[in-house]
């Protein structure tokens, strides 16, 4: 399916942080993010944004 989309340079790893980088874009907090990416900690979902987002909890 990715093959035949055209995605095929993606790999299940760059997924990962597309909802959340989309997440952070419409305003949701780095807690509810950091679940969602499955980080153990808010520093490292930071970290794995493209834009630097202020951490509120």
């Amino acid at each position: 399916m990715v093959t035949k989309l055209g995605y095929e340079h993606l790999r299940r790893h760059d997924l990962r942080h597309t909802a959340p980088t989309w997440f952070a874009d419409a305003g949701v907090p780095v807690h509810v993010l950091r679940r969602i990416a499955g980080h153990g900690s808010p520093t490292t979902t930071q970290r794995s944004l493209p834009n630097p987002i202020v951490m509120t909890r």
